[in-house]
């Protein structure tokens, strides 16, 4: 256990809630944020190559030009995915000020992201069996590569921040702070 600092006594904490606080809640707010300004600036940077760039020729955007549902998709999943990411980009920066509200923000974002994901991977199913049967694609395997990463590496972080913020001592820590009398205290702990 780290014992309680003179920041933290001077942001408002007292001694025994920075001693049962969570550390790790302080690198996964920031890394949060970080994730989030990120994704809320390349989302739309995303788009670019779709629209703005038509010399780029690539089988993948090329079946996503050209496919109305798929290019349906990448304009309407852009919306939720720049929201999933400003929440995730609050919630990162109230999660470091130890604030209920900030969890709560990055559930919400995490959910959308995971949402967002699966809907994702139905996407790719369909994109890479679109792809699959153009006869003169030589990159079908690359593809294939390229869609799988894509999703699991939307996935990774959603799922981490869903498992990390519903772990009973975070949890118990933010209803701790937001109502007091909602769970029960812990045991005193000495000094050693």
């Amino acid at each position: 256990m780290a014992l309680p600092s003179s920041s933290d006594s001077a942001l408002g904490y007292d001694a025994s809630e920075s001693l049962s606080w969570p550390g790790s809640t302080r690198l996964v707010g920031t890394v949060s944020a970080i994730y989030g300004l990120a994704g809320a600036v390349l989302v739309p940077l995303s788009l670019t190559p779709l629209f703005f760039a038509g010399n780029i020729s690539h089988p993948m955007l090329d079946q996503i030009r050209y496919d109305g549902t798929l290019t349906s998709w990448v304009m309407l999943s852009s919306v939720p995915g720049v929201i999933a990411m400003l929440l995730l980009l609050v919630g990162g920066t109230g999660l470091l000020n130890r604030r209920a509200w900030g969890r709560r923000w990055l559930l919400y974002g995490a959910a959308i992201e995971f949402l967002l994901a699966v809907l994702a991977a139905v996407m790719m199913v369909r994109l890479v069996g679109t792809l699959r049967t153009s006869t003169s694609n030589p990159r079908y395997p690359q593809s294939i590569l390229l869609a799988v990463l894509y999703v699991v590496g939307k996935l990774i972080f959603p799922v981490f921040l869903l498992v990390y913020l519903n772990r009973r001592g975070v949890r118990d820590a933010f209803l701790r702070r937001a109502k007091p009398d909602a769970v029960e205290p812990l045991p005193p702990q000495t000094a050693a």
